[in-house]
């Protein structure tokens, strides 16, 4: 074999190999941009947003975890979001899929970094932990629903929740 025959064949798969390279790249990028470039579709459904209030006897619910879980078909569907000063807010990414959702209301403990500021370095400060106290009928056994519009403006869900009874008159 001669020297510009080989170095032909080596020029030759070193193209080749780059070809390949290049398609890879734009199939990986075609798949990725346009296989999961929309959050909103679900294999089981459409997501939405959906916002609304959380109270607790009559005050808003100061923290907390709200979760709504819809059982499409194929196996349960879960979106969490944050109650901040009795506020949750889910976009169309991060949302319940449309259709009739069970939902738990769950208390949230101190951060350790609200635990360090609210004990201003004084170590011996005795700090209450103490998660708020939500029944465990609006969580673990929670029987709260909620029908989820595919028309997200119309997804504004408030929930009023109740530790002590009515007083009876």
């Amino acid at each position: 074999m001669s020297a510009p025959s080989m170095a032909a064949r080596l020029s030759l798969s070193l193209r080749r190999l780059h070809v390949c390279v290049y398609t890879f790249a734009v199939g990986l990028f075609c798949v990725t941009t346009l296989g999961f470039g929309d959050a909103r579709e679900d294999s089981r459904g459409v997501r939405v947003a959906v916002d609304g209030s959380v109270t607790l006897n009559g005050e808003l619910l100061p923290a907390g975890r709200i979760i709504f879980i819809t059982d499409q078909g194929d196996g349960q569907v879960k979106a969490a979001a944050e109650i901040v000063n009795g506020w949750y807010s889910f976009t169309d990414q991060n949302g319940p899929l449309k259709g009739e959702a069970r939902v738990e209301i769950h208390p949230v403990g101190l951060e350790l970094e609200q635990f360090e500021a609210t004990r201003d370095g004084n170590v011996r400060k005795r700090i209450d932990v103490t998660p708020m106290d939500i029944p465990t009928k609006y969580n673990v056994r929670s029987k709260l629903t909620a029908t989820i519009s595919a028309d997200s403006t119309e997804n504004y869900v408030n929930f009023e929740l109740a530790t002590r009874q009515a007083s009876k008159k």
